[in-house]
This record gives structure tokens, sequence and C-alpha cells, in this order.
């Protein structure tokens, strides 16, 4: 995956952390499209077997990161909020929190109202 980027400047060479978003959705929509408009073009019908669901499985793939571990993190993608959740959380909305040495744990812990897991 890394490969692709290798015609893309130095960004590869410089970037502390390298993501992709996959959605196996985007692919399999796309290719019931293209069946869907040659078939309309040979004059026949067909029956998109496409089903648009509210929620779909994602991969956030980490190609790269300078101080941590690479690998796949599995996502829920709920397309009404345009949003990621964590799927090992049973689809729960999950915050990241940055350590800040002007704030306390405790405060850290309640930005974003506190009702969400820190990851």
């Amino acid at each position: 995956m890394l490969s692709d980027l290798r015609e893309s400047g130095s960004i590869e060479q410089d970037a502390d952390i390298v993501m992709f978003v996959y959605r196996d959705d985007v692919y399999r929509e796309a290719a019931e499209k293209e069946k869907e408009m040659k078939a309309k073009a040979e004059g026949r019908e067909y029956e998109n077997k496409f089903e648009n669901k509210p929620e779909e499985e994602a991969e956030l793939i980490i190609g790269k990161q300078r101080n941590g571990p690479t690998g796949t993190v599995k996502l829920i993608f709920q397309k009404r909020f345009t949003r990621f959740v964590d799927a090992e959380l049973g689809g729960s909305s999950f915050e990241v929190v940055y350590e800040d040495e002007n704030m306390d744990m405790s405060t850290q812990a309640h930005i974003g109202g506190g009702n969400m897991p820190v990851i």
C-alpha cells in the first residue's frame, strides 16, 4: 500500500503516520452500477443486487507509524452521521484524547462529556 505513494513526492518518506480507509461497499456498489449500465446499454433489464445499508464494515489500515505499530483496525462506518466507530466497542463512539502537559488526567478523561470510552 505504501508503494502507491512512491510517486507522490516525499509523502511516504516524510510522514510520521500514513493511514488508509478501506470500505468494501464502495467497490461493490461501483461494480453493481457498472453491471447495470452495461445491461441497459445492451437493452437488458438488470436488478441491482447491492444493498445500501445504514452501517457497513470498514478498515483503517495503518501503513506506517514512525513511533508505533502498523496494522489494521476494524471499524463500522455509520453513513447517516458520516462517522467511523470502533467495531470492537460494539459500535460505540470513541474519542482519542492526546496527553497535554497542561491538563491533569481527570480533565482529559472528561473532554467531550466523558460518556465515551477514552482510548
